[in-house]
């Protein structure tokens, strides 16, 4: 999964895009859903698309993304009952973390899907964290230039 290339080029990876429906959130709670990103991956993004806007039972339901150690690192609590795509500009604008490195929930993105009041009857969004490695740099400028 890890290459030379995409390290040298810091170039955006992404996480499998998991598709969350109202029959997962049949309860009244706060639900959780994890992908996993490599191993000394940073998380750059995680990106949640309501696709249809939950509704139902007056329910209330928000979103936030961070690890097992801290709930909202990525993104801040941010309503999925109207349509729309949120990532770090919705929430809290802070980039290139690391997930939790240790533990059972070791390099995973947590999603809360959090159920206020009713449980919806309608509803799906689909999320995805995005991740880079720090550059590998192999060599340095310093070392490129003539010794004479």
């Amino acid at each position: 999964m890890e290459s030379i290339k995409n390290r040298v080029d810091w170039t955006p990876q992404s996480t499998k895009h998991q598709l969350v429906t109202f029959s997962d959130l049949a309860s009244v709670a706060t639900h959780a859903f994890y992908v996993t990103i490599p191993e000394n991956a940073f998380v750059s993004n995680v990106v949640v698309g309501t696709e249809t806007a939950f509704a139902g039972n007056s329910a209330t339901v928000n979103v936030k993304a961070g690890d097992s150690g801290d709930d909202d690192k990525f993104m801040t609590a941010t309503t999925a009952t109207t349509v729309g795509l949120y990532d770090f500009s919705t929430g809290n604008a802070i980039p290139m973390k690391q997930a939790i490195t240790t533990g059972t929930y070791k390099n995973q993105v947590k999603l809360s899907v959090v159920i206020g009041t009713g449980a919806p009857t309608s509803g799906q969004l689909y999320w995805w964290a995005e991740f880079r490695f720090d550059p590998n740099i192999v060599w340095d400028q310093a070392s490129l230039s003539d010794p004479a």
